[in-house]
């Protein structure tokens, strides 16, 4: 099989050239795993071109986003998985702590690296990290995005307008991208100097993290646990289409299932779209599932790429803008202080059970993550109060609240981005469109959920 390394999926952020023959380094960020890891491969390729040891770092950053145990738990639970999968291809992972912009170069430093890649991610946190780190050093930095199917600053320029525009000309490149991987080697130059060991239990215990939040318990992190759920849900769907049985609430349950192995960069996208496109699924539930994997999650990484108030009303578009502030005074039939809401105390019985599911579970799902952050926006005194109480809400309890497509689906329900303006106009939300509560359908999903976790 022909294994194609494009390198438009790599790009140099800095101007600096190579000067020392030390290891070369793999800051891992968002795409927390070994296998199909772009960014590793390409790291690999390097040091191997380069004759050098190849070293994985990882940099916990406390405080990130305002992040609990819940998120924190469930990403350095599948790190001990990391070291032991690259202890075996002769490849060292180091684990420090700090913020990136000291913690970094002093590692750099302190190894004598020729060079570093990392992970790409369009969040302004990373990119700021990210900047702050190329100021203190002075090797040779590679950003490489292993966690869209084609790179995120390959597809458009800017802001695309539509939906329908980014969908057209996305899967018009996916052909040019939607390549097999190689394995990670067992790499031939090995690392020299000391790596200390990890006690992970002590280590996860003893970090400066904000406990009010627990751990889920409806899944179990790490590379091994996102292939076998994965390997599990494309069973499922293939018996299902085999037997004309086609079940569309697992289909959404073993989805969400996934999401938070592909946010945490435990399973990658594109091996799933390979995987799908080679089994024997049936081409309509092929298309369905590349609609909801690629389009609206690539889209998000775009929208958060190129717009950079994507968690502030100013990532608005113009009309939305227009017509909330139009109605910005509008007397609201309700309105609730931060502290009803966050215990779900409120009038409308539904929006209480999905804010109870999310505070527990750490998931909303389907239609229901709108209906929810629309709510906000009648509930609370401004768009700009409505914006940040929900983001807020999905950081603290979400195990996917980093998410770009939180930000793009909280925007989406708020402010409008990607919809149309609707034709009826109502108290406060204007021309916003309007969510109908459907109160049958989500609390069928609640049970399933449920009856499963």
């Amino acid at each position: 099989m022909l294994i194609v390394m494009d390198n438009s999926r790599s790009r140099q952020v800095n101007s600096a050239q190579s000067t020392l023959c030390g290891p070369i380094v793999y800051w891992m960020s968002r795409d927390q795993r070994v296998r199909d890891n772009w960014a590793l491969l390409y790291a690999q390729r390097e040091a191997i071109r380069q004759k050098v040891p190849l070293v994985v770092l990882f940099c916990f950053v406390p405080n990130f986003l305002a992040g609990t145990l819940r998120q924190y738990g469930f990403m350095l639970r599948g790190l001990p998985q990391i070291a032991h999968n690259l202890r075996k291809k002769n490849i060292p992972f180091f684990f420090i702590s700090g913020e990136p912009k000291n913690a970094i170069p002093a590692f750099l430093q302190s190894i004598q690296a020729g060079g570093m890649f990392t992970d790409f991610s369009p969040l302004r946190t990373k990119n700021k990290w990210l900047s702050d780190v190329i100021l203190k050093t002075n090797v040779p930095i590679f950003e490489v995005d292993a966690h869209n199917t084609i790179p995120c600053w390959q597809l458009f320029s800017e802001q695309v307008k539509s939906i329908e525009a980014f969908r057209v000309k996305l899967r018009n490149s996916i052909p040019d991208f939607l390549n097999a991987f190689p394995s990670v080697r067992k790499h031939p130059v090995p690392f020299r100097g000391k790596v200390p060991r990890i006690k992970w239990e002590l280590m996860i215990e003893s970090l400066p993290l904000d406990r009010s939040v627990p751990e889920v318990s409806w899944t179990q992190s790490g590379e091994h646990e996102a292939q076998k759920a994965f390997r599990k849900f494309l069973k499922q769907r293939i018996n299902e289409y085999k037997s004309g049985n086609v079940q569309n609430g697992a289909q959404r349950e073993w989805t969400w299932r996934l999401q938070p192995y592909l946010h945490f960069g435990q399973l990658s996208i594109q091996k799933m779209i390979w995987t799908v496109m080679h089994s024997e699924i049936q081409p309509r539930f092929k298309a369905s599932f590349l609609e909801s994997l690629i389009t609206r999650r690539e889209l998000a990484d775009h929208f958060c790429y190129h717009n950079k108030h994507y968690a502030s009303v100013r990532g608005f578009p113009e009309w939305a803008t227009t017509t909330l502030n139009e109605h910005r005074y509008d007397a609201r039939e309700h309105l609730y202080s931060k502290r009803i809401l966050e215990s779900a105390m409120t009038h409308d019985e539904l929006w209480n059970h999905l804010q109870r599911e999310l505070v527990s579970s750490g998931r909303i799902f389907g239609y229901a993550r709108r209906y929810w952050a629309k709510k906000l926006l009648e509930w609370t005194r401004s768009p700009e109060e409505a914006l940040r109480l929900a983001i807020t809400l999905m950081e603290k309890y979400s195990i996917n609240g980093w998410d770009t497509s939180t930000y793009l689906n909280i925007a989406r329900a708020i402010g409008g981005v990607y919809d149309a303006p609707s034709k009826m106009t109502r108290p406060v939300l204007g021309s916003i469109p309007y969510i109908k509560p459907r109160y049958q359908s989500a609390r069928r999903d609640l049970r399933t959920y449920a009856g499963k976790m």
